[in-house]
């Protein structure tokens, strides 16, 4: 991984022509997360750099608070940031509402796959049981339905025979002959 140039608080704020305070500001009302040294003070390196531009930018165009959270939100450049800024600090630097925030962030991301995959695993189940229940009742109704033949063939049998022992005499049916 390539090391970028790092700046302090001061050198961005000058950079940016705003006050560190309103830096400082910023991280807490976007809920910005800036990588910090071993002496724990904030570093930034060109992406959290660019993150504030932006966030400067959205500002001069008129958009609030909200808004501009909405988007940074939604931003693929913010959370590539976070991610880095996650990669360059450890865990001992971090803050615990920090740390929370990425735990929650993670194990969120983990349940929605889990959830993912088992609603896939349940629909697969469910169209396979669907399947076989088809099937097994398709077996059943064709069963029906030779037992049903079979059925009127025997009592066709019956009547027949029941027809021929009518029209033979008592004595014939009697002696079988």
């Amino acid at each position: 991984m390539e090391i970028e140039e790092r700046q302090n608080i001061n050198q961005v704020a000058a950079k940016l022509e705003v006050s560190p305070s309103t830096l400082r500001k910023y991280e807490e009302d976007y809920q910005l997360i800036f990588p910090r040294d071993e002496l724990n003070r904030r570093y930034f390196t060109d992406k959290e750099i660019q993150v504030l531009k932006n966030i400067l930018a959205m500002k001069h165009e008129g958009l609030n608070i909200l808004a501009i959270k909405k988007i940074l939100g939604k931003s693929v450049e913010l959370k590539e940031q976070k991610e880095q800024a996650m990669e360059l600090m450890t865990i001992d630097k971090l803050t615990a509402a920090d740390f929370k925030e990425f735990l929650a962030e993670n194990i969120a991301q983990i349940i929605a796959e889990k959830e993912q995959h088992i609603a896939e695993q349940y629909q697969a189940r469910m169209d396979k049981m669907e399947q076989e229940f088809t099937t097994k009742l398709d077996n059943i109704g064709e069963e029906l339905v030779r037992q049903g033949h079979q059925q009127k063939d025997e009592n066709q049998k019956l009547m027949d025979y029941l027809e021929k022992s009518r029209q033979r005499g008592f004595f014939a049916r009697v002696f079988n002959k």
